[in-house]
């Protein structure tokens, strides 16, 4: 597994959004199974640690966001399980609209 992030943020600092890195966030996790049904356990450590760094980072919990948190998914084969990775990218600042609506939520007709 991937050590936690060392905090870049004192603890309860909020910075404003502006101070978003550029670049995005990755943590990589080993599963020891080769089933996908076996993989929740290093999947979900990957994301705490994963929004863990975000926080840390931005002063910002992307889960509390109106717009989410959307990350990226990778998974190779290793000879004993497999090597999950989740990605982050900062999404570029977007209309008050945009980022209140989800595609998946059905509308209120």
């Amino acid at each position: 597994m991937t050590p936690k992030s060392q905090s870049m943020v004192p603890s309860g600092e909020n910075r404003p959004p502006e101070r978003t890195p550029a670049a995005g966030m990755s943590v990589c996790v080993e599963a020891s199974s080769q089933h996908p049904a076996d993989w929740g356990r290093a999947l979900a450590t990957a994301i705490s640690q994963l929004v863990e760094q975000i926080i840390d980072t931005t002063g910002i919990d992307p889960c509390r966001e109106p717009g989410g948190l959307d990350l990226s998914l990778h998974i190779t084969g290793l000879p004993g399980g497999k090597s999950i990775t989740v990605t982050w990218q900062p999404n570029p600042a977007s209309t008050e609209e945009t980022s209140s609506q989800s595609p998946l939520t059905p509308s209120a007709d």
